[in-house]
């Protein structure tokens, strides 16, 4: 459950294929680098994983 007001995305993906929240600086992550329909997103460290690139098309 969210609380609070939504945090802000701006220019989706970096150029570096990650995708940052403005207001914490955390990576987009699937959770436990897992790649399955269903896997679980959450704000991280950003650390350079494959879990942590995207692209889009």
């Amino acid at each position: 459950m969210h609380v609070g007001t939504w945090p802000l995305w701006v220019n989706l993906l970096n150029s570096d294929g990650t995708v940052t929240n403005v207001d914490s600086g955390l990576c987009l992550d699937a959770s436990n680098a897992a790649t399955s329909q269903g896997t679980s997103l959450v704000l991280w460290t950003c650390n350079g994983g494959t879990n942590q690139l995207w692209s889009q098309s």
